[in-house]
């Protein structure tokens, strides 16, 4: 940790490439924690409209850099970090550690690189048709949908983690405006439709990515289009 530490110091002084990858190196023996709401993890936005993935390198530096102690947090090794932010259905542009205090960014594409050497970039969700839905669930989809003028359609599909055999929903959206304003509707819509989940897991993917028109499969929207 104290590796880490030290190097993040020496990158803030000097962001040559020798120290990001001392940097980069102390953090792929490190697990960091990570603040989490009903499993989903917290991202800031720049001015730019850059979406980053908040860590901490470790309890001590969450503790005291964060504005609410009492906020639920995970430990993740780096790996698993790293996996989630090079993951494009998720629209990071990377992650920020220690924000507020000696904090460190590393933007998606470096990360993706990393990602390569250490082969996590092979998609690890498999989709497929529900049998059934959770009570509720197709009405407040319709809900949502009417009472944003952006959204065209909604699909909804069951997701297996290839890793872990964790079973979620995923709902692939499609809507109009411009990258921040659809990002601002998916959280939107994650926040609104979770509580109607039966505690499963859940990902919203905008129907315009490679993934989200893949996920999609032929399927038929559950809100509008051919609903």
């Amino acid at each position: 940790m104290q590796e880490l530490l030290h190097y993040m110091r020496r990158m803030r002084q000097d962001g040559s490439t020798e120290n990001m990858t001392a940097v980069l190196r102390a953090a792929a023996g490190n697990t960091f924690t990570v603040p989490v709401n009903d499993g989903s993890f917290h991202a800031v936005t720049d001015t730019k409209g850059n979406r980053y993935m908040v860590v901490y390198s470790d309890r001590e530096s969450f503790e005291k850099l964060s504005k609410d102690p009492d906020q639920n947090t995970a430990e993740a090794p780096f790996e698993e970090v790293l996996d989630i932010a090079v993951d494009g259905k998720l629209g990071l542009s990377g992650i920020v550690i220690n924000p507020g205090g000696e904090e460190v960014i590393f933007g998606k594409e470096l990360l993706g690189d990393i990602a390569e050497q250490m082969g996590l970039t092979e998609q690890s969700l498999r989709v497929g048709e529900p049998d059934h839905y959770p009570e509720h669930l197709l009405d407040k989809i319709s809900e949502f949908g009417a009472g944003e003028d952006k959204v065209r359609e909604i699909y909804v599909r069951l997701f297996v983690n290839g890793k872990t055999e964790q079973t979620g929903w995923i709902f692939i959206i499609s809507c109009e405006g411009e990258q921040n304003e659809r990002e601002y509707l998916f959280d939107t819509f994650k926040r609104f439709i979770d509580p109607y989940l039966d505690t499963l897991p859940s990902i919203v993917v905008d129907k315009e990515t490679e993934y989200g028109a893949a996920a999609v499969g032929g399927v038929r929207p559950v809100y509008g289009g051919d609903a």
